[in-house]
């Protein structure tokens, strides 16, 4: 039974055949809209919505996996993160960088527990209300086991302008769900369409039988 045969559980009155949903993976892949995808492949918009929850939140899942591993490094040798803002929906939505890979800082992912209560409690006042800056080095202390700023500066608004150019093609975005499509948006700046394409089709892999 491969992964999607699990998750699949989830979805009532499936019908579609493997091969059909592989297409709906390379569209979402491809950071097809639902319309797009159900125009193209001739299946409702509601199916194609519900496949793409699906592939969100694997893909979230496998890139905090490989968040957490390059956070550990970043502690274990003592290097500099940058933490970052932007304002999203007249909310500050801070995230880190980490050798160019950027992640969502949220009081729910509980591998971040640190740097968050440090961002919200040490930083946030600090950056918000710098006239220049927009960003802050954080480096761990293996000593105090805490983190200390180590600087403030200007970095670039790519991160931002990724953002809001890719959401705003999107229809039905909302308080209930804006957080993950920030994460995805960011996931798809971390990495290109063949990489997203090779971690979604992990679901279709049947595990050996012995």
């Amino acid at each position: 039974m491969s992964k999607l045969d699990l998750l699949q559980r989830q979805i009532k009155n499936t019908k579609l055949t493997p091969a059909r949903i592989k297409a709906i993976s390379t569209c979402f892949a491809k950071d097809m809209t639902a319309s797009q995808t159900a125009k193209k492949l001739n299946i409702s918009r509601q199916t194609i919505n519900t496949y793409f929850i699906l592939f969100r939140d694997y893909l979230i899942s496998q890139e905090k996996l490989n968040n957490i591993k390059n956070l550990n490094t970043a502690i274990l040798y003592k290097e500099c993160i940058t933490i970052q803002y932007l304002i999203f929906k007249e909310e500050y939505i801070y995230f880190l960088i980490y050798k160019k890979k950027v992640i969502l800082i949220s009081k729910e992912e509980h591998f971040l527990n640190e740097i968050t209560t440090f961002t919200y409690k040490n930083l946030k006042k600090q950056l918000e209300k710098h006239k220049r800056a927009n960003s802050a080095r954080i480096i761990y202390n293996n000593y105090d086991k805490k983190y200390f700023i180590s600087s403030f500066f200007k970095n670039s608004n790519d991160i931002e302008i990724f953002l809001f150019n890719r959401i705003k093609k999107f229809r039905g975005i909302n308080k209930s769900n804006y957080i993950k499509h920030i994460k995805e948006s960011f996931i798809r700046f971390n990495n290109d369409e063949k990489t997203i394409n090779n971690i979604l089709n992990q679901l279709f892999i049947k595990p050996p039988i012995y």
